[in-house]
């Protein structure tokens, strides 16, 4: 009995099912990026909830992994409490999970930008504007949902999309392998640029349909 919960555990092996898992999980996020960042601002509430279902599944993905590197058990039980937890906080503190998203994007937008500074400094930029990102959906909600889902959906797409042509394979961040600030800071510069790039025509048009929709409001008044 002992040797069969053994091995049920342990089956099938951990990396195999990463590997295994690999091009769905970064089909998911390319496609959810593609939507978030081109049609952000419709859906962001929908958004932060799923946002926040991902990280609170990742967080404790990646402690399961530190702690239990040979459990295929531990890791999906760990990955479906996170879940749960991020959707309940994602869906009753929706403004909670909205400044985390705002201050993600201000440190995935600054992060490429600040590459070239001293390394305290390349993480300290990113991290003062993330928090200004943040701080300013107090002030301009809409703006700011709109630049936030641009830049972090940008991201998202890219990366997803990268795998399949030999890119960063966002287990190795979330396994500890490798960190988010050498993804970041330290990653090819292309698809950095392609992310900004993305971005920028993913908040064009997202702030075009806005004020379009805002528009026939202002002439009524």
């Amino acid at each position: 009995m002992e040797e069969s919960v053994t091995v049920i555990g342990n089956l099938p092996e951990m990396k195999e099912l990463l590997a295994l898992s690999a091009p769905l999980l970064h089909g998911l996020i390319a496609i959810w990026g593609l939507l978030d960042c081109f049609f952000g601002l419709k859906i962001f509430k929908a958004t932060v909830r799923i946002l926040m279902a991902f990280i609170g599944a990742t967080i404790a993905a990646t402690l399961a992994m530190h702690m239990w590197p040979e459990s295929v058990t531990a890791l999906l039980v760990c990955s479906g409490v996170g879940l749960v937890l991020g959707i309940l906080l994602g869906w009753y503190v929706w403004k909670m999970g909205l400044v985390l998203m705002a201050v993600m994007a201000g440190f995935i937008f600054a992060s490429p930008l600040a590459a070239q500074l001293s390394p305290a400094m390349a993480l300290l930029v990113p991290a003062a504007i993330g928090l200004v990102c943040g701080l300013l959906v107090f002030v301009i909600l809409e703006p700011v949902v709109i630049g936030s889902t641009a830049v972090t959906g940008s991201f998202r797409l890219v990366y997803g999309a990268a795998f399949f042509i030999g890119g960063p394979n966002l287990y190795d961040y979330v396994s500890g392998e490798k960190t988010m600030h050498d993804l970041l800071v330290g990653g090819d510069w292309r698809l950095a640029l392609a992310t900004l790039l993305i971005a920028a025509m993913g908040a064009y048009l997202q702030f075009h349909f806005w004020r379009k929709g805002k528009a026939p409001a202002k002439q009524e008044e």
